[in-house]
């Protein structure tokens, strides 16, 4: 059995690039403050913290993915961009 790693499969051309076609999908967040000047108010934790909770919602996961399904349908596939010979894949970050 003869074994490749990932920079050679690119190499020869038996793997793609993922990264060629990488499409980052950012979120927003708005923290209010209850008080203007309040010292103990940490806005870097609570900002982490409420990332942290709304990207591990199964409705955030779902939402995402069904925007990168129509997109890859209405661009891609719609369009007969792929000829029958691509792969996809969705890689996240959870």
């Amino acid at each position: 059995m003869v074994t490749k790693t990932n920079e050679q499969a690119l190499e020869e051309g038996f793997i793609l690039d993922v990264l060629v076609n990488y499409t980052i999908c950012k979120s927003y967040y708005e923290i209010l403050k209850s008080t203007e000047d309040n010292p103990l108010s940490d806005t870097k934790m609570a900002q982490k913290r409420l990332k942290a909770l709304v990207e591990r919602d199964k409705r955030t996961i779902a939402t995402k993915a069904e925007i990168m399904i129509e997109h890859f349908v209405e661009n891609l596939f719609n369009q007969k961009k792929l000829k029958e010979k691509a792969k996809g894949m969705v890689s996240l970050r959870i």
